[in-house]
């Protein structure tokens, strides 16, 4: 038996006027409104114009003839941004002078062509995008070789702005989207496939260790393969998403390609070269308007922006992001989205844009401490040395050296990223560097070596291995960790190697008559080869090291005791036991003990992990700085018994270093942990080197 519910029931009647009253009462809610984003307005308006080839040779042999100038031309909207396109070359002068409703016209400026913007094969030039200011009128002049010149007019600030039901949070990033495909090179490889393992769609999958992620994109579905790795530990800095300042998604192609990303390029926008830019989200969507319907382009070109209050800006798009998560222009497998911001090089390589014009003026502290924070996120992220050199291949299948943290005129015929802003990069190469190390924290482990093949492990790192027990032919001298700390080599005196762990075996000089006994070696940063040094200074070279010299044909004052790789890999320094040093590829001499007479010899050397300089310690502990910090040592603080300095290494930071003796002793000075130390080590069985782990 069902029981009937005890409250009344209206008539239908009732009920009806009740449905009536609610109706009304949400209809006569207020319902919380706001305005959005004004409507991006694109036109392109013919200048009417000819380029004056009489006023370029004047120019050229004598006093400045300015060309007849072109019609007064009106734009269909207020100008908020401008630029002009012409067909011709780079080195046609045009210029360009405004005037608003009020009739006042502005001086003449010249526009330079954007190098940013250059494609493949030729096309048309496009200028540098300029602020307009309102300006309903313009006029064009022009010398050389241009024709064809068009005004390029375009509105961010003026245009309609729809209302639209408010929300608290920002509506998707990725709203619709074309489906047609780009048919114009961009920057050269913007789209196209360099090679068959180059860039990829978003549908390309990773191998081992792998988890499966289906992502929906713009009116598409796209499955990832997110290889299981250990995550980075510098912080990406906040980024105002393509939603938040007001990407108009309609006008972008969805023809995203991606590729590992080993290069870092920085470009200066040059749109806003006389003052701080009063809307620097309208500039982001004028540059946008201006690559994709001026230039032809997929998107954007840059991956990033940047602007004065060191606010990020997210460019080029490259897929749906989580609710909540922070932009990263990559796909699920942390590959980069291809850009288009240097001609052949796009492809493997991220370009943040700094807004504004950096060939006088620098851009501000904030705007610069910002850049170093995602240059060190992006370093960090993809394992970038921002301080190497590292080969590079275009598109066109040629391999280039030049800076992992490059300015743009360091891979083509450009003045990015501005005379003011590039010959800052070698320090913001040096901070990046000098992030990527610090958020990696202190040293959590090292290792002891013994002359008889021990291996002593102390804090997080564990034994590999060891050759205790095992018949040696040279006692051990020396010992180097792979860059992952999960293997090691030990060295012989005779230059036999014994791997462990997943060091690889390279050769060695173990089957070699040598004329003096080895003393070192220095893995190379990739762990794929290593170099030995002879106390006669003679360098033997194995896997990816490669030569760069040495003193075995010298005649030598005190022997070598030891060597250390640059961070490049390109390069090493030999320290003698007179602390006499020698430099040799990208090393850079610093300073040396050469000349003095020392109390005790030097027994090794250090470099700085993050920048330049190097230490010297001797055999009493001794310390010697050469463009690095003193942070203190063994002698100054005198102890009574000394078992005498064997190693010592550099902190990760470049802060600290640690001092082993050969009893087993381990001193740490500056930020340098002390995580143990066994001293009972004697000879024949005495420590002879220590190495840091990762």
């Amino acid at each position: 038996m069902t029981l009937a519910s005890p409250s009344r029931r209206l008539p239908a009647a009732a009920r009806v006027g009740a449905v009536a009253a609610v109706a009304a009462f949400a209809v006569l809610a207020p319902i919380r409104m706001a305005q959005g984003l004004p409507k991006t307005r694109f036109a392109v308006v013919p200048a009417g114009v000819t380029a004056d080839r009489t006023a370029a040779a004047a120019t050229a042999g004598g006093p400045a003839i300015p060309p007849a100038p072109g019609p007064v031309v009106d734009s269909p909207f207020p100008l908020s941004h401008l630029g002009v396109r012409w067909t011709g070359s780079e080195s046609a002068t045009v210029a360009v002078r405004l005037a608003g409703p009020d009739g006042v016209w502005s001086n003449w400026r010249e526009l330079r062509a954007d190098d940013d913007l250059a494609s493949e094969g030729g096309g048309p030039v496009m200028s540098d995008l300029i602020l307009a200011h309102g300006a309903t009128h313009a006029q064009v002049r022009a010398a050389g070789d241009a024709r064809d010149l068009e005004i390029l007019a375009i509105d961010t600030v003026h245009g309609p702005r729809p209302r639209k039901v408010a929300t608290a949070v920002p509506s998707s990033s990725s709203s619709s989207s074309s489906s047609s495909t780009s048919t114009t090179a961009e920057g050269g490889d913007g789209g196209g496939q360099r090679s068959a393992n180059a860039a990829s769609s978003s549908s390309s999958s990773s191998s081992s260790s792998s988890t499966t992620t289906t992502t929906r994109g713009s009116g598409s579905s796209s499955t990832t393969t997110t290889t299981v790795r250990t995550k980075p530990k510098a912080v990406e800095p906040p980024v105002i998403t393509r939603a938040q300042w007001g990407a108009d998604e309609s006008i972008r192609k969805n023809n995203q390609k991606y590729a590992p990303i080993t290069k870092l390029f920085v470009h200066h926008t040059v749109t806003s070269p006389d003052g701080p830019d009063p809307d620097p989200a309208a500039t982001v969507r004028a540059i946008y308007a201006y690559h994709v319907q001026g230039n032809g382009w997929d998107d954007i070109g840059y991956n990033f922006l940047i602007d004065a209050q060191g606010r990020v800006y997210e460019g080029r798009w490259a897929r749906d992001y989580a609710p909540g998560e922070t932009p990263t222009g990559e796909d699920l497998n942390e590959n980069g989205v291809v850009g288009a911001h240097v001609l052949n090089h796009n492809i493997g390589s991220a370009g943040i844009a700094m807004l504004g014009d950096f060939s006088n003026g620098e851009p501000t502290q904030a705007a610069r401490d910002t850049l170093v924070k995602l240059m060190a996120w992006k370093a960090d992220r993809h394992g970038i040395d921002v301080m190497g050199n590292d080969p590079f291949t275009t598109s066109e299948g040629v391999v280039e050296y030049f800076p992992n943290l490059a300015g743009h005129r360091d891979a083509g015929q450009t003045e990015g990223p501005g005379d003011r802003l590039y010959p800052l990069l070698p320090g913001i190469r040096e901070k990046v560097a000098a992030q990527v190390t610090a958020v990696h924290g202190p040293t959590t482990g090292y290792w002891t070596a013994t002359a008889d093949g021990r291996v002593l492990p102390f804090g997080t790192v564990k034994s590999l291995g060891s050759m205790d027990g095992k018949f040696l032919a040279g006692a051990i001298v020396g010992m180097a960790p792979t860059p992952s700390g999960a293997g090691y080599w030990l060295l012989g005196s005779d230059g036999g190697i014994f791997s462990f762990g997943d060091a690889k075996f390279y050769g060695s000089t173990g089957g070699i008559k040598l004329n003096k006994p080895v003393v070192r070696m220095a893995p190379t940063p990739t762990g794929k080869g290593y170099w030995l040094v002879a106390s006669d200074g003679g360098i033997f070279s194995f896997g990816d090291a490669k030569f760069y010299g040495s003193t075995g044909s010298l005649t030598l004052n005190k022997p070598v005791v030891g060597m250390a790789s640059t961070p490049t890999g390109k390069g090493y320094w030999l320290v003698a036991s007179d602390g006499g040093i020698f430099a040799y590829g990208d090393a850079v001499f610093g300073g040396s003990t050469g000349s003095l007479k020392l109390i005790a010899p030097v027994v090794s050397m250090a470099p700085n992990p993050v920048g330049s300089g190097y230490w010297l310690v001797a055999s009493d502990g001794g310390l010697f700085a050469f463009g690095v910090p003193y942070l203190g040592s063994v002698a100054g603080e005198k102890p009574e018994k000394y078992a005498g300095a064997v190693q010592m290494r550099a902190t990760i930071t470049g802060r600290g270093y640690y001092i082993a003796d050969a009893n087993g002793g381990i001193a740490p000075f500056g930020d340098a942990t002390f995580l143990g130390a066994d001293t009972s080590q004697r000879p024949p069985k005495a420590a002879v080197d220590l190495v840091l782990g990762p």
